[in-house]
């Protein structure tokens, strides 16, 4: 219960996110948000000062030195590639073919340190608990969901529907509220029902989500996308608390230090890897679907002749072709969208069975 609830300050944080980010941006600049970051920095360190006691260590091995070149080495370059991939045009760029060669090589030899060294930087007991490895696998799941859902969500709003930054914040809201109450709501039922169907209901409650929004048009309106908003968060914390808990269930308590940070390194990997391939895809099926819809913009196209265009586009006019083409620009970003939102659902419903890979977490 307590590592469930550790887990919902991490999931709430992107969740409020666009929330609070809106009202900084809107009432001072966008600069803000960062140096936001200082005073709440600076007060978690004072609580972690003041509250955590030092950890008793009995037996600590040899800090490999090698071991964390080698992952520092490869997350940093595969940081790089999903960070930079999109502008430089991803492997057909010099500098992101370098990179990916540099990730393979620190991977690589971040497995050997962890296979053949006398003492290796993560310990390979870690990986032999089952329930620890397919959270982890799940969790990575959860953050490619929780960060491609929050980084699409918001520029749809913008572009498709022109919201202003305040209301695009506030509609974002529900989310957190909803998160909030079904945390509640799963702290009672998980004395009582075990982790696994827990979390199945809520990795069918974020496919529900995903599935209403890739059935969007865009004439999608603000209460649409409140009941989503808070079906997600629903989803998210039937899913998070009961993972979180599971995964540390059967871990020994000498692991359960790496365990935490490695859990933290996947979530941040899955993050990254989340966003750059949503919003891959988004822009790559924007712009392929505007190519076949533009393709039939033509005075010798036959069905206009049968289903005439409004006088607004009227294509033989300069403006005419210019409100057109905002149209076709808008209908095909919609469609991207809806895309991504099916491809979010499929990737859920694929991994729901995974969850039983998970051995019953034991009864305290």
């Amino acid at each position: 219960m307590a590592l469930g609830l550790w887990g919902v300050g991490i999931m709430l944080a992107p969740i409020l996110g666009p929330t609070i980010g809106a009202y900084i941006t809107e009432f001072y600049t966008w600069r803000s948000v960062f140096f936001f970051n200082l005073p709440v920095g600076l007060f978690a360190y004072t609580i972690i000062s003041v509250a955590v006691p030092e950890a008793q260590v009995p037996t600590a091995r040899p800090f490999s030195y090698v071991g964390f070149a080698m992952i520092a080495i490869g997350v940093g370059s595969l940081q790089f590639i999903l960070d930079q991939g999109e502008r430089l045009d991803w492997f057909g760029s010099p500098q992101i073919a370098v990179a990916g060669v540099i990730a393979g090589l620190g991977f690589y030899g971040f497995i050997l340190n962890t296979i053949f060294s006398r003492h290796p930087f993560l310990d390979i007991d870690i990986l032999k608990d089952r329930n620890f490895s397919a959270g982890l696998v799940l969790k990575a799941l959860l953050s490619v969901m929780l960060v491609s859902i929050v980084a699409l969500l918001p520029p749809l709003l913008q572009d498709l529907k022109g919201y202003p930054i305040i209301t695009t914040g506030q509609v974002m809201a529900p989310r957190g509220l909803s998160i909030m109450i079904s945390v509640i709501v799963v702290g009672y039922l998980h004395k009582r029902i075990e982790a696994r169907p827990l979390m199945v209901f809520g990795m069918l409650m974020m496919a529900l989500s995903t599935w209403l929004m890739a059935v969007l048009t865009v004439n999608i309106n603000t209460t649409h996308i409140v009941v989503v908003n808070t079906i997600q968060g629903v989803g998210w914390g039937f899913f998070f608390v009961p993972l979180t808990a599971a995964s540390f269930s059967t871990l020994a308590p000498r692991l359960r230090d790496e365990g935490t940070a490695l859990f933290a390194l996947i979530a941040n990997l899955g993050k990254s890897f989340g966003v750059s391939l949503m919003v891959g895809f988004l822009v790559r099926d924007s712009q392929v679907n505007r190519s076949a819809m533009v393709e039939n913009v033509s005075i010798h196209n036959d069905l206009f002749r049968h289903l005439p265009l409004p006088a607004v586009w009227d294509i033989d006019a300069p403006l005419g072709l210019a409100m057109l083409n905002q149209e076709i620009n808008r209908q095909a970003l919609t469609m991207a969208y809806i895309n991504d939102f099916r491809m979010l659902t499929i990737i859920i419903l694929v991994c729901v069975p995974m969850v039983y890979l998970m051995r019953k977490p034991p009864r305290f």
